[in-house]
């Protein structure tokens, strides 16, 4: 019920954000790094490299977004699934965001 409740907190304030990037579009870049943030403080050891392909990865996804080439429910789903990925420990983050991030596959 905890881990449930947990994963709930994490997908509601993502939905938050995105809400806040897609309708904010003065300070989309503002709402970009805290999306980021929020998913670099869920990692146990954000170190420099992986914050930064945080970013990167983030931002792909944000563009595929913003291009109509990739909907909400999919973006959602791989930030969600990085942010609880990240929650896991280093592997699991790097696997998700390999996973999640597909070069080029982004689908409607």
């Amino acid at each position: 019920m905890l881990i449930e409740s947990s994963n709930l907190v994490i997908k509601s304030a993502l939905a938050r954000l995105l809400v806040n990037f897609r309708i904010d579009a003065a300070d989309r870049e503002g709402a970009a790094l805290d999306i980021v943030e929020f998913i670099a403080l869920q990692l146990h050891n954000p170190d420099d490299a992986h914050v930064f392909n945080l970013g990167l990865f983030v931002r792909e996804n944000l563009t595929g977004f913003l291009a109509n080439s990739m909907n909400y429910s999919v973006l959602h789903a791989r930030l969600t699934a990085t942010a609880l990925a990240a929650r896991e420990g280093l592997v699991p983050f790097l696997k998700s965001m390999d996973l999640c991030c597909g070069r080029g596959s982004a689908t409607t």
